[in-house]
């Protein structure tokens, strides 16, 4: 596994990230009060924040997502997480396996 794949890997989760974040600020401005925080201001930073604590799926709880959409979003996001962690470790295994063999 080369370093520029790892460095690819976790350029493309971080704009996972900041896509989704961008998508929760873009629905909060369309239906306000989709979401519910517990620090009251829902900038763009607090959309950030909580794409990356949902993606990750540490999930806190500080933030809440009550509109349909939102939450689609949200469960999509956590979904998509753990699937981009999980391929992305077995394709490591699997080139790490292989250029052992050779």
């Amino acid at each position: 596994m080369t370093h520029e794949l790892l460095y690819g890997l976790c350029a493309l989760y971080l704009q996972m990230a900041l896509a989704f974040a961008l998508a929760y600020y873009m629905v909060e401005q369309m239906q306000p009060a989709s979401f519910i925080a517990s620090h009251g201001a829902l900038g763009l930073d607090t959309f950030v924040y909580y794409s990356l604590v949902t993606l990750t799926t540490v999930g806190y709880g500080d933030i809440q997502a009550i509109n349909p959409l939102a939450r689609l979003l949200a469960g999509s996001e956590g979904v998509i997480g753990v699937l981009f962690i999980a391929l992305a470790v077995a394709r490591s295994l699997t080139l790490m396996s292989d250029s052992e063999e050779v």
